[in-house]
This record gives C-alpha cells, structure tokens and sequence, in this order.
C-alpha cells in the first residue's frame, strides 16, 4: 500500500532531471557540429559552383 507523501515519483526526479541536462547538453554540441557542417558545405558549393562557371558547355 503507498503512503501518501512519501516516495512520490511526482514530479521530475533527480535521474530525469540528470538526463535532461545530458540532453541539452548534447543539443548544445550537435548544433555546433550542425553549424560547421553547414559552413563547410557552403564553402564546397561556392567552389563547385565557381569550378563549373569555367566549363564550356556545347
């Protein structure tokens, strides 16, 4: 029988509120990775796209 007020899982636990800050925590690293990725991809097309800009085209 639960006694009311004791041992409540009511409400974020110390292990939810750990994972939770793992989580942003990751957020916070995987946006960066995300940002830099995006930088270089741009840098490939610029360069792609100014590599092509040379070619003749029959």
């Amino acid at each position: 029988m639960a006694v009311r007020g004791f041992n409540s899982s009511y409400g974020p636990t110390k292990m939810q509120i750990e994972s939770l800050g793992k989580a942003m925590s990751l957020i916070s690293q995987y946006a960066d990775m995300v940002e830099m990725l995006s930088k270089d991809f741009n840098k490939l097309k610029n360069q792609l796209e100014s590599s092509t800009d040379l070619l003749i085209l029959d």
